[in-house]
């Protein structure tokens, strides 16, 4: 069993951001990809599925396409951000996110998992957050949501490592894409939100969809063979410091 040649992978949240940065990485090196998306997927040689990964009838019509196909490697990229104080946060902002973030995870490893043991093993890897260990101001929710991705793939590697099957997650940061954008547009000032970031990270810049695609990759190949239940940082050194704008906390 390999996950380092062309094979079969599916990759969801594959339209834009890392997920698309992905896609394009697996049609490049001749895999078959299938995508899963809200929006439509213009890659070429990609067989797109359109629909929200939260739903079970967007997974049903993912099991109609790969038919009896095995899957090799499953990349959870898609995935959704909410900006509110935790007093304004309600029931249902935690139960969208979860949704997407969580459920939407557990129902493509719930597809994946028994494919890839028929096959002999395979490799998932799923899109996480430094907000699953940290906490953003106004970001409450996500950072919930993120922490239980990160505790749901380590419980489902955990139970399937002996079957052939890893499991494991990137952790990026502030990583370049419509999602990041939408959130500090938010704020009120895009130009001014890049220029924090990138004055708090070491590296002084955004990372790439493709830096974080490219860890991914090898989280999934074979490369990465004794790697399982983890998650690798991708945050341009972010993390590694203690400082931090209270007044962000403050205001």
């Amino acid at each position: 069993m390999t996950t380092t040649g062309p094979g079969t992978a599916l990759v969801t949240g594959c339209a834009s951001g890392v997920g698309e940065a992905v896609t394009r990485r697996y049609v490049a090196r001749g895999w078959n990809v299938v995508g899963v998306d809200l929006q439509e997927v213009s890659i070429e040689g990609v067989v797109a599925v359109r629909g929200d990964v939260a739903n079970a009838a967007t997974w049903d019509e993912v099991a109609r396409v790969l038919g009896d196909s095995p899957v090799d490697a499953l990349v959870g990229a898609a995935g959704q951000i909410k900006v509110k104080p935790i007093l304004d946060t309600t029931a249902d902002d935690l139960r969208e996110l979860f949704d997407v973030n969580v459920v939407g995870v557990l129902r493509g490893i719930q597809l994946c998992i028994p494919r890839m043991v028929r096959r002999g093993g395979g490799s998932i890897v799923v899109v996480a957050s430094v907000d699953a260990t940290l906490v953003e101001p106004q970001m409450g929710a996500y950072c919930v949501s993120k922490g239980g991705l990160v505790q749901l793939v380590r419980a489902a590697a955990l139970e399937h490592a002996h079957q052939g099957v890893r499991i494991n997650g990137v952790c990026p940061g502030a990583v370049d894409t419509p999602l990041l954008r939408q959130h500090l547009e938010s704020t009120g000032d895009l130009a001014a939100g890049v220029a924090d970031i990138e004055s708090a990270t070491p590296t002084g810049k955004l990372i790439s969809a493709d830096e974080v695609a490219a860890c991914i990759e090898f989280l999934a190949s074979d490369a990465a063979g004794g790697v399982s239940g983890t998650f690798l940082t991708v945050d341009g050194g972010m993390t590694s410091t203690i400082a931090f704008d209270l007044n962000a906390v403050r205001a």
